[in-house]
């Protein structure tokens, strides 16, 4: 003897979902048959985790027409849909990284059957990186820019990037940084330049989020550069002063680039005072950084 039982089963493929921590995920699960006179409607969701000793929890339920609920205290599982007629999609809230997991939805009545699977990956977006450098911001020198994400689900990617335009545009780095493979957190800034100088900024991103940091990047001169500013500052106050002074218009063609000519002989002060020659020496040990001596009386 045999009996025919008529039974059609329909499957959907797996979805895989990524949400951030306290976001609410709705899990889908949708059927197209109704029951019919006489038959009754059954709806479970089931939480599989693979590295459980109780692996599979029926997490609720409709089941002669009530809905049960099973270990949800804080009331953060329910049906998301009309569940009596075709949507019986779960709906989760305020999601904990413990959420993450296989949940399947299994429909019956009268003989068929809906299973679905979904994978809900909870993550935690990037915290707000720091930002730090390290080395001297002198002309030729290198610096290192790091920058750091303290919280985050891994893989957090790192892109360092020039910010143009007060933070309206961003542009490439300059042509002889080194991003480090390895640790693309962290970009040398090699032989630096004036045109070094600059903000720069820092995204660390994952699959939910992404968040920045900013740091300044200011040059300052060297030795040589503090020298040219000194011998035209001198220059401009010998003018003002009404002092002629011979070397002055060679230092101007070593600095400048213009052409020499002797302007000969200026009928004006033949002499600098102690005060202005001190005045000068002082100026001189601001912009360099050398200590000021009293060379005392200078015949000009």
């Amino acid at each position: 003897m045999s009996f025919l039982v008529e039974c059609a089963i329909s499957t959907r493929a797996q979805t895989e979902m990524k949400k951030v921590v306290g976001e609410n995920a709705t899990l889908p699960c949708h059927y197209q048959f109704r029951p019919q006179t006489g038959q009754t409607l059954d709806i479970e969701w089931i939480l599989q985790k693979p590295n459980f000793k109780q692996r599979v929890v029926i997490i609720i339920t409709f089941f002669n027409n009530e809905v049960y609920t099973n270990d949800d205290p804080a009331g953060r599982l329910s049906f998301s849909g009309d569940y009596l007629n075709g949507d019986a999609s779960l709906l989760i809230t305020d999601l904990q990284l413990s959420d993450s997991s296989e949940y399947h939805c299994k429909v019956k009545t009268g003989g068929k059957y809906l299973w679905s699977q979904v994978n809900l990956v909870v993550l935690v977006k990037p915290s707000k990186p720091r930002c730090w450098m390290e080395g001297r911001l002198l002309e030729g020198s290198d610096v290192r820019l790091s920058c750091k994400s303290a919280d985050g689900s891994e893989p957090i990617n790192y892109k360092w990037e020039r910010v143009l335009d007060k933070g309206k545009n961003v542009g490439k780095l300059p042509p002889l940084a080194l991003v480090d493979l390895r640790n693309p957190e962290i970009v040398t800034l090699r032989n630096l330049t004036q045109e070094s100088s600059g903000a720069y900024r820092c995204t660390a991103s994952n699959d939910v989020g992404e968040e920045s940091c900013i740091i300044e990047v200011t040059m300052q001169c060297k030795w040589s550069c503090r020298v040219a500013w000194f011998v035209n500052i001198s220059l401009l106050f010998c003018i003002i002063d009404g002092i002629h002074l011979t070397c002055n218009p060679r230092l101007k063609t070593v600095f400048t680039g213009t052409p020499y000519t002797d302007p000969g002989p200026i009928d004006v002060h033949p002499t600098l005072s102690l005060d202005q020659w001190k005045y000068n020496l002082r100026l001189k040990a601001v912009i360099t950084g050398t200590p000021s001596t009293d060379p005392g009386p200078v015949e000009v």
